[in-house]
């Protein structure tokens, strides 16, 4: 049975209730007619989402919501079954960040199927190779997260990953270009790092962080509200 809801959203809270997005995100952009969720904790914090939609040819789909509220998959949901003789569905996790999907199918002969669905948006992509588990811990390039929440009160985590060994700097700014603060000034190897950011003294308003890791630099806007 589709529900006739036309629009899905979603939302990040932390242990209080509280609200970690500033803007609830929608799940999927097509206008349908759309059913129940299924989800399933994927990796670094994402989740995948499986619905009912009713959509042409209608059937389940999937879409994977990152912490920031990011559609990893763009913004092509993923099909996972266009048969519409289910009755009940739930997903499970792959243990390698994606999800299997088992529903049940009712005429003409009935029965119990499954398919999953990789974290990258594959059926049937099973993630196993050393290669790709290598590739998580040491990335082959530097970036920098947008921080999580923004706008924040009390405190915001910043996230950076570095491709080898390098001299990180993190430094926050005012917009007259001050320097408010130093969170991280030493040596590094490559892997991924998560900073948090805990104002003390400062008013609400609008600053920069900035990272330095060899000749890399990247600034981004961050907003404290007290």
């Amino acid at each position: 049975y589709i529900h006739p809801s036309y629009e899905m959203y979603a939302q990040r809270l932390n242990l209080n209730g509280e609200k970690l997005w500033v803007d609830n995100f929608r799940i999927t952009d097509t206008t349908s007619s759309q059913g129940p969720v299924a989800l399933t904790e994927s990796e670094n914090a994402s989740n995948v989402f499986i619905w009912e939609d009713g959509r042409e040819p209608p059937g389940l789909y999937s879409q994977r919501l990152n912490k920031y509220g990011v559609k990893v998959w763009g913004d092509t949901d993923i099909v996972i079954t266009h048969q519409i003789l289910y009755s009940d569905y739930v997903s499970v996790t792959d243990n390698k960040g994606g999800a299997i999907v088992i529903w049940s199918y009712d005429t003409p002969f009935g029965g119990i199927l499954a398919q999953q669905i990789s974290k990258n948006g594959n059926l049937g992509e099973v993630i196993t190779s050393v290669k790709e588990d290598n590739n998580e811990i040491n990335p082959k390039e530097y970036y920098l997260t947008q921080n999580y929440p923004n706008p924040f009160n009390p405190s915001t985590q910043i996230n950076y990953r570095l491709p080898v060994i390098s001299y990180v700097t993190i430094k926050v700014y005012d917009l007259l270009g001050n320097e408010v603060t130093t969170l991280v000034n030493e040596e590094k190897p490559a892997g991924e790092y998560k900073v948090e950011f805990k104002p003390e003294g400062l008013s609400s308003g609008v600053y920069f962080y900035q990272l330095k890791a060899g000749e890399f630099i990247a600034t981004k806007k961050i907003i404290l509200i007290k």
